[in-house]
Parts: C-alpha cells; structure tokens; sequence
C-alpha cells in the first residue's frame, strides 16, 4: 500500500473534539524524505517510546536491525529509491538513539509491526498520543492529541488575540502580534511581554520583541505554531480581516468566553472617559458569533452604523455582565473596565411596578421621570432610533397614557420627547421603580473580579 493511498492519511486526528490533518502540521517532510534529508525532519518525542523500543526488540531481535526493515519498506510505501540504505539508516539511528522519530516513518513503523491494518491504525495512535513535535530547528512544540483538554483557556485567548492583532505569514512562517498607545506605550510592553509569556508556556517557542514609534510587536518564527492555529483555530494565512470567525471547535465551549476576551484586548475599545465598550470589524460572520454569544449570556449589544465592516457596543446596563463573563486581560483596558465598575452607571431604567399597580411595561419602560418633567429614552445608548419605530412609539405612549408629548431638536441621534407634567411625574415616582441596572463595585468585589480574571 504506497503512502498516497493509505487510508490514515485520510483520517484527521481529534484534538478538543475538533479533527485536524496532523500530517498538514509537519508539511513538507515527505519532500525531505523523498530527498534524503532525514536529518532535517519534523519529529516527534513518544510518550511510550521505550514502549516502541520494546516491540522492535522483540520483532527483528535488536532495534539496529529494526531499523533496516522500515527503510526498505519505506522505499515500496513511498515509491522511492534511497541513494544508499544504510547511509539513510546511520541518518535515521541518529534520531532514533535520541527517542525521537519522524512521523512517517512512525507510519512505516506502525504498518510493519503488525499483521493487519487496522492493527496498525491502533498502535499508531497509541505511540502517537500526548506527543511532542519537535521541528528541524529543535523547537519545541507541544500538541496533547486525542486529549479533551489539549486546548485550554489560554490557547484560547491566544487565537483571539491572533484573530485580532495578529498576522500568520506563509512567507517565512512567522507569527507577528501587535500592541499600540500613543499615551502609554509602556502598557503596551507589558501586555506583549505576557503574550510572549502565555506563548512560551503552552508551546515552549520563543520569539523576538521589537519597539516600532509608539507599538511593539512580537514575533515568532515557527512552522509548526502557525500551521497549528491555521490548522486548530482555521486562521488563515496574510489577510484574515474580512474572514476571521469564531473557530467551529469553541463554539458552545466553556473556553469561548476567553476567545472573545482576546478579541477585545486586541481589537475592542473600552474607553478611559466614557462608559463604553466597543468592537468593530469587516468580518460579517465574527460579528454575527459575537451577537450570539452576548444574547445566550445576557450582555446587551447595540448594533452600530459603519460606513465600512460593523461595529457592536456593549450598553451602560451590560457593563458588569461583560466584566464577569468575558473580562479583561490586557494592562491598560482592565485598569479602565475598572475604573467604570467602581464609579456605576450613570442613568437609572425602570425595574417594575411598586405595591399592587399594574401597567404596560411596553409602555412605562421608555419613560424616565425627571424633575417635574417626564423623558422619553428610546434607546439604551446613545444610538440614532429609526424614525418608524420613534413614530410607533410615542402613538403607543399617547394612546395608552391620554397625555401630551413635546418634541425638542437638537444635534444629537434623536430629538428630545417629553412629558411636561409635574402631576405625571410624581404618579410615575409612586408607582413605578426606577434604579440604576447594577451597583457600583466596593473594593471586595473588585478583588473578587480581578481574581475571576486570571487564567
């Protein structure tokens, strides 16, 4: 059975539920094999590699014999011609003797050692679990395969920080992040540096930092780390702008929260003045799996008007919700998410009726009693309110009340309607509770939050 045919390569391999091509991770090697460059192949250290060692004992009677059998074999399965089998062999002992072996030649292994092919399959996958890939540069490159908690919380947040400053070149396959702030550039060095950090733990890969005017960036060099979140994550390669989206495996996840944490730190804004949040992009489809995962985890969004990509705003009232769901990891943008936490929102909404007094909450949620006038809010923020819906609004609050609505212009999204009626007011302030969405935080809950945040 040569290697275009053989139905493994078919197969993806499971890692967190998702199925990827490993044999799309090491790239190139058949081309090396094909070659002879033995020396200069992706390989792989086995968690069960004295394991291997033992069945090739006790098939060929020593592993230096065991060796010659595969090479042959990999001539009729490769459709190759080696230049000389035992130079290819003294290449392959050498990594062999270091408890390593490239993944082909596992394959190879794998087909050899047993008497059917789906014997094989079996023992491939069992030496191939919970390995690690080790590119021809000696860089280091964890993937736990067949594993439900391979990808964890902060792989995830990685890709939503690659998703949203972050580039993969095909180039040179190279991983490029970026940070930036004409205020505080030193807020941007530090959030590098803990991305770096975050990198270096879960992949053991190592990149440079550079300061560009008012930015740094950190880049990495890494064939296997970009193919694995171009494979894993479905990040393509050069421009992603208007493709990007919630990668298939987090959807539903537990550890979706802290992708859309990464998009934030990278891509969103959270302002130092005003009470907002903000993301805007030109994928359709990101902002699409945004939308929904605010609705199920009840975080009120505003879809705003762009001239290019689209734009969503967390509201005032959704401020704490977002904090406790999705959070903060990035220096500069947390410092300000709570700052907003501890001074509150600013408005107060109606929250229902007092006592026995029943109403239309269609209606009486619009209304905000202030002084001796009534005001009509017909948005959660400051957002322009289609005129239609304005109209149908103010028909519902006249009918229903019998009372008298004035209008203001004004340079704003929307004019200014109001009631002006003290004795209305006052019924309003009876019968109705009007209170802020959430109260500000004391510094115990501040503690308790920012501890919430942390991986």
């Amino acid at each position: 059975m040569p290697y275009k045919e053989d139905p493994l390569l078919k197969e993806d391999f499971l890692i967190n539920n998702k199925k990827v091509n490993l044999y799309k991770l090491a790239l190139t090697d058949y081309d090396k094999i094909t070659k002879g460059n033995i020396s200069k192949l992706t390989r792989l250290e086995l968690k069960d590699f004295g394991y291997f060692k033992k069945i090739i004992k006790n098939k060929f009677g020593t592993v230096n014999k065991g060796l010659l059998s595969p090479i042959r074999f990999a001539e009729k399965y490769l459709e190759i011609k080696y230049h000389s089998i035992y130079q290819t062999r003294y290449k392959l002992s050498k990594i062999f003797n270091q408890n390593k072996i490239n993944i082909i030649y596992l394959r190879v292994f794998s087909l050899i050692l047993t008497t059917t092919l789906e014997k094989s399959n079996e023992l491939f996958f069992r030496l191939i679990s919970n390995c690690v890939i080790i590119s021809p540069k000696n860089k280091r490159f964890n993937i736990p395969l067949r594993h439900e908690e391979s990808v964890n919380n902060e792989i995830a947040y990685l890709a939503g920080v690659i998703c949203g400053d972050g580039n993969l070149y095909k180039r040179n396959y190279s991983l490029t992040i970026c940070d930036g702030s004409n205020k505080y550039p030193l807020r941007s060095k530090e959030y590098i540096t803990f991305i770096s950090d975050l990198l270096r733990k879960n992949f053991q890969t190592h990149g440079r930092m550079r300061c560009k005017e008012t930015y740094y960036t950190y880049t990495i060099e890494n064939l296997l780390l970009c193919n694995f979140f171009n494979c894993l994550f479905e990040i393509p390669y050069g421009r992603k702008c208007d493709s990007i989206k919630l990668p298939s495996m987090l959807k539903n996840n537990l550890n979706e929260k802290y992708f859309w944490r990464g998009i934030f730190d990278t891509d969103g804004y959270i302002r130092a003045k005003l009470k907002m949040i903000n993301f805007k992009t030109n994928s359709k489809i990101l902002i699409e799996n945004l939308a929904s995962f605010c609705e199920k985890n009840d975080i009120q969004i505003i879809h705003e008007n762009c001239k290019k990509g689209y734009s969503i705003r967390i509201t005032n009232s959704s401020l704490l919700m977002f904090a406790k769901t999705i959070g903060s990891s990035h220096p500069r943008k947390s410092e300000n998410l709570i700052y907003h936490l501890k001074k509150g929102p600013y408005y107060k909404v109606f929250k229902g009726f007092n006592n026995d007094f029943k109403g239309d909450e269609e209606v009486y949620k619009y209304l905000r009693p202030y002084k001796e006038n009534v005001y009509i809010s017909f948005s959660k923020s400051l957002t322009k309110t289609d005129k239609k819906d304005v109209k149908k609004i103010i028909h519902k609050i006249k009918n229903k009340l019998k009372v008298k609505v004035s209008e203001i212009k004004r340079e704003r999204p929307n004019n200014q309607y109001y009631i002006c009626s003290k004795s209305f007011s006052e019924f309003l302030r009876k019968t109705c509770i009007f209170d802020i969405p959430w109260k500000p935080l004391n510094s115990k809950e501040i503690i308790k939050i920012k501890e919430s945040w942390k991986f």
